[in-house]
């Protein structure tokens, strides 16, 4: 792949003239700080930005733990549902998925403003099928009032209904997969009744299938990658026949040429040195970064594997080097609390217990100060759906090794901003592309300015305003 393109590249979106602003409404279940939802904020920005009427509806935002975009208003008016709804909703409804389809049906019915335009709904597809009523009632009623006239004028409610699809639901759950890769999330494997297994997996049909309903009737389908499109084209075959799925990449922010975080200068290793020094990091230290959620799809006993393998091998450049995994963490969830105690567990078994950190639920602050300081930054999963870590690796000026398959194959350049590892990615497979980046510095210094300058030319927040704009406007 070339520096200066991208698989698909449709963003060449110029426009003679600017089309009048809209009012634009985002449906989403929880404002809250995560993948899905710094997407959704940075939607609602770029478009508030580009002068569109923006409000974000919810069935959940607590202002002490949400993006300070949306607590500013910079990304728009905020609507929540009333907590006492919900948690009649979570009572009365059975399943997790359930719950949410009605909690976001009711964001939808009840808090997207009788003026809106345009609607992206995000993670949960059944408000696209609320959202289709509301504009066939309203049609209907608008036409009942002109019965007697040619003409009603132009009608813009709910004219046009976007969803944004980060990867089909039915292969999220768990035990899911997708040729034969699996893509579900982990759970908990306890004794299951046969009834109870077969009701379970009733269920499930019953919510694959209102999936598979409700994306068909969007007016545009949205994407994270191409990965994801070939995903969702084999999943919802039959709604991709009539709208081909629209890529359009997670955005992340751009704000200094030199590829420094939140605006730190070029002097500003005393500070970085202070912050990591909190995980036990001495000044000056080489090491190598990891950034994942503990989950077992994130697959981050292949960066400790392949860390063993460079001891191991005593190759000087890891020896003298430690490897730092940072990951979120939430002790409420048992994969969470199960994956962190095998990783602890290998990284004993392996005898590397001095040479790795295990960081849980790393500051921004930290966040920031780990990616400007390391040597390179490693990215163990495969088949991501896009992933987000690559890019801010980048943005950073930094070298990214990486799985040779899903997003990060569209986001890096192999050979020219990281090196992606041929699928299966084995443990001496990712330690060799991890040694050969070590033992380069110039070749890595290159990388890092390439994979900055690649950041900024295809995965801006303009760039991706101006791409979720025309599909708005459309």
């Amino acid at each position: 792949m070339a520096l200066d393109t991208l698989p698909h590249d449709r963003t060449a979106d110029t426009r003679p003239c600017s089309p009048p602003p809209l009012r634009v409404a985002f449906v989403h279940p929880d404002l809250g700080i995560g993948g899905a939802e710094r997407l959704v904020v940075d939607a609602a920005v770029a478009l508030h930005a580009r002068g569109h009427a923006v409000t974000l509806a919810a069935t959940h935002w607590d202002a002490s733990r949400s993006f300070d975009e949306v607590c500013s208003g910079a990304a728009g008016g905020v609507r929540v549902l009333p907590v006492r709804w919900v948690r009649v909703v979570r009572r009365v409804i059975p399943g997790q998925a359930a719950q949410a389809a009605v909690l976001c049906g009711l964001v939808a019915l009840l808090l997207v403003p009788p003026d809106t335009e345009a609607v992206v709904v995000d993670l949960v597809a059944w408000p696209v099928v609320v959202l289709r009523w509301r504009r066939w009632w309203h049609t209907l009623w608008r036409r009942c009032l002109h019965w007697n006239t040619r003409r009603t004028g132009e009608d813009r409610f709910l004219r046009r209904i976007l969803f944004y699809c980060h990867f089909p639901d039915a292969l999220l759950a768990p035990g899911a997969q997708w040729q034969g890769v699996d893509t579900g999330v982990a759970g908990v494997h306890r004794p299951e009744h046969r009834l109870k297994r077969w009701l379970r997996r009733a269920y499930r049909r019953v919510v694959d299938a209102v999936e598979r309903w409700s994306v068909s009737l969007a007016d545009v389908l949205i994407v994270n990658s191409e990965f994801t499109a070939a995903v969702v084209q084999e999943v919802f075959a039959s709604a991709c026949r009539k709208r081909p799925p629209q890529v359009v990449y997670p955005p992340i922010e751009v704000r200094a040429e030199n590829g420094m975080l939140d605006g730190a200068e070029e002097d500003a290793q005393a500070a970085d040195e202070r912050v990591l020094a909190a995980l036990d990091l001495a000044p000056g230290e080489a090491f190598v970064l990891s950034i994942n959620r503990y989950e077992r799809k994130k697959r981050v006993e292949l960066a400790l594997q392949a860390w063993h393998l460079l001891q191991t091998d005593e190759v000087p450049e890891a020896t003298s080097a430690r490897l730092v995994i940072a990951g979120g963490y939430d002790s409420r969830l048992p994969e969470n609390v199960q994956y962190f105690g095998y990783l602890a567990t290998l990284r004993a078994e392996l005898g590397i217990r001095e040479r790795v950190i295990l960081a849980r639920n790393v500051s921004d602050v930290q966040r920031a100060a780990l990616l400007r300081r390391c040597q390179l930054v490693l990215y163990t999963p495969s088949y991501e759906h896009f992933g987000i870590v690559p890019l801010e690796a980048m943005r950073a000026g930094k070298a990214v090794v990486a799985c040779d398959s899903g997003g990060p194959r569209e986001s890096i350049v192999d050979g020219a901003t990281g090196v992606l590892c041929p699928e299966p990615v084995t443990p001496r497979r990712f330690a060799d592309a991890i040694s050969s980046l070590l033992r380069d510095t110039p070749r890595r210094a290159r990388m890092g300015a390439q994979g900055a300058r690649r950041v900024r030319q295809h995965f801006s927040r303009e760039r991706f305003g101006q791409r979720l704009e025309a599909l708005v406007q459309t």
